[in-house]
């Protein structure tokens, strides 16, 4: 953000719409209105799932728990992050233009916030793993960490980080030829003499092996935890436990943050895109 409100110059140098003229933008142009339309309603239909999970995670006996506020604190962000990946990924899918020259400076705004919320739901997954284990081992000075409002201070981080990622994260561009968005606005125009390589963010691509190499180590460590405590009991609800903790709690993350890491390094084919956005969207309703 603070590349486009304090170096006005440097950005518009750097993302130079005036390579081309208006109207050889608009040669470029590739709606695609099935894509557009299955981005949309996927939006719409996982937002409205999206409302009784939070009211019920909303209910005394329930936000009293450490763990549901930090799952509230996500819910708000993958709503947030709906409107982005679904909702204006939707529609610019429909109208089919390159961010040059009229939606250049819309989309680096709203994605750099967008990027601050998916860095900040990487943490926060983080913590929240963090605290699962906490609350299975029972260690009385690691459980005073999330007592009471002390869980509120962990979530304060993660706004901060959302913050400062918003901050200082360059913009990404929707690209009509990937139907996704890059670092790099004129993705796909292989005709233009530009020096690709400056567009790249090592904040988003350390946050995002950094989350990899983190929930891996924690969830591994969860699990190895459950079946050490549980190894020698046979009770039916303790063996459940541990059907959903392998069953579901590990393909969820490695769905989610593979596939994510997949569309932030490389650039993906448009059927990758469309499996990954339903696989995404399901894991985070699933975490509920």
């Amino acid at each position: 953000m603070e590349f486009i409100l304090f170096r006005r110059e440097e950005y518009d140098r750097f993302y130079n719409c005036s390579i081309l003229r208006e109207d050889e933008w608009e040669a470029y142009t590739r709606p695609n209105l099935w894509f557009g339309t299955f981005s949309l309603i996927t939006g719409c239909f996982y937002l409205i799932l999206y409302i009784p999970c939070l009211t019920v995670m909303l209910k005394r006996e329930l936000i009293r728990h450490s763990c549901y506020k930090l799952m509230f604190y996500l819910g708000i962000l993958d709503c947030l992050s709906i409107v982005t990946s679904c909702l204006v990924t939707g529609y610019l899918a429909i109208d089919g233009r390159f961010p040059c020259p009229h939606y250049r400076d819309f989309e680096y705004v709203l994605t750099t916030f967008a990027c601050g919320i998916w860095c900040s739901v990487c943490v926060t997954c983080i913590i929240l793993a963090f605290n699962r284990c906490i609350d299975l081992w029972r260690n009385k000075h690691l459980l005073a960490l999330f007592y009471h409002h002390r869980t509120y201070y962990w979530i304060g981080l993660c706004v901060l980080y959302l913050t400062l990622v918003t901050i200082y994260v360059k913009g990404l561009f929707f690209s009509p030829v990937a139907y996704a968005w890059f670092f790099d606005p004129f993705f796909g125009m292989t005709n233009l003499d530009v020096d690709r390589t400056e567009f790249f963010s090592v904040v988003h691509s350390v946050n995002n092996i950094g989350v990899i190499v983190v929930l891996s180590l924690l969830n591994t460590f969860l699990v190895a935890s459950i079946y050490w405590k549980t190894r020698k009991s046979n009770s039916n609800y303790l063996s459940l436990i541990q059907r959903r903790v392998c069953s579901e709690l590990v393909p969820i993350h490695n769905v989610n943050f593979r596939s994510q890491l997949k569309l932030s390094l490389f650039a993906p084919l448009t059927s990758l895109l469309l499996l990954s956005t339903c696989t995404c969207s399901s894991s985070l309703l699933q975490r509920f």
